[in-house]
């Protein structure tokens, strides 16, 4: 049976697939040649499953992130990155350890998705007032110090969303210990996963750190960004056997189902590295042109999507937009970013974005 027949026929009248995000209208790459190559339905209308994703997929998702297919039963399936971490808090927070200690600034939506496991925000600033990064020693001090027998857990972001940084392995590794000492769990967000310096030259999915595939760590993923198709709505979370099992009880206890044309296009994807390969040296384009104009106007991005500015106080916010530069208020980003502002350099050609900037910096001058 074709499940993909109708949607095949459907796109074969649009010169063009779109997907809407967040108010935004995005063009898909090539979905239709997309959808013509794939070869195998991962879930059968006739058949039930129990498990939040067929098992072709789990063992292709081991093979690319963790290098062997057998360590499937560590992959839990999900309904996108914020569905995946949703579940990790609901797995992870109680009514006697209801602390989630983030780095700040943080995640836009991560408020709420706290909030609704009933967890408590208590943030640990990665800027100072001048908007430079604080040292990896003195954050990791700051929850070392804070932590106690009401935290839940840990979560941190890597590359940092927005401000594009990349933590050490060094110190997500004595992170982790600190995280084992009190027996919670560290929780690493890789929602911009291999959109990096560090990454741009790999001809693959670069492997999940050694450091990082630890029993005490849940890693988080999306795919939306890997394959270019925001609101895709496909995610995975990586952790012990034992955790992923428990991952997949919570799921099972939703609502969600990932649909089975995403599953396969992301199938799809991580059989054709050329596909995500192309993602990324777009990406790469521009980044290096957000690093070259904002030179000393703030932290430089080293990954992820989005610079994090301190606009100058004489400036007004509105002005902004007026001239073309699209901004996310800072102050949606944790406590004391007021003066601050989050730019997506991802959404943009080339040229327009370094138009955007000339005229950011013209008016910042």
């Amino acid at each position: 049976m074709d499940v993909f027949s109708d949607l095949r026929e459907a796109l074969s009248r649009s010169s063009d697939s779109y997907s809407v995000h967040q108010g935004k209208l995005y063009v898909n790459p090539k979905l239709r040649e997309v959808i013509s190559d794939i070869d195998e339905i991962l879930i059968e209308p006739e058949i039930h499953s129990d498990k939040g994703g067929q098992l072709s997929l789990r063992k292709k998702i081991s093979e690319a992130f963790l290098g062997k297919e057998i360590r499937f039963n560590e992959i839990s399936i999900c309904n996108g990155g914020t569905n995946g971490l949703s579940l990790v808090l609901q797995s992870s927070i109680c009514s006697e350890r209801r602390n989630v200690h983030v780095i700040s600034p943080y995640w836009l939506y991560l408020p709420c998705v706290v909030s609704s496991a009933k967890g408590v925000i208590k943030e640990h600033s990665s800027l100072d007032q001048s908007g430079n990064l604080i040292s990896e020693k003195e954050i990791l001090e700051s929850i070392r110090i804070s932590l106690s027998d009401k935290s839940g857990l840990v979560y941190v972001a890597n590359p940092a969303n927005p401000v594009g940084n990349c933590f050490s392995l060094s110190f997500l590794s004595e992170l982790n210990e600190v995280c084992r000492f009190y027996k919670i769990p560290l929780v690493v967000d890789h929602a911009y996963y291999s959109f990096s310096i560090e990454h741009h030259l790999c001809k693959e999915i670069p492997k999940i750190p050694y450091e990082l595939q630890d029993d005490n760590i849940y890693n988080v993923f999306t795919f939306s960004k890997l394959m270019g198709i925001p609101g895709a709505r496909i995610g995975f979370v990586q952790s012990s056997e034992y955790r992923a099992e428990k991952i997949e009880e919570q799921y099972r206890g939703t609502n969600y189902a990932p649909n089975s044309f995403s599953q396969s296009i992301v199938y799809h994807y991580l059989r054709n590295n050329e596909l995500i390969n192309a993602r990324r040296k777009l990406f790469y384009e521009n980044l290096m042109i957000t690093r070259e104009c904002l030179n000393e106007i703030c932290v430089l991005p080293e990954g992820g999507f989005f610079a994090f500015i301190k606009i100058p106080k004489d400036i007004d916010k509105s002005v902004l937009l007026e001239h073309g530069i699209g901004m996310v208020s800072g102050e949606l980003f944790g406590s004391g970013y007021n003066d601050f502002a989050r730019l997506c350099f991802t959404s943009e050609s080339p040229d327009r974005l370094a138009s955007c900037y000339r005229n950011l910096i013209g008016l910042m001058t």
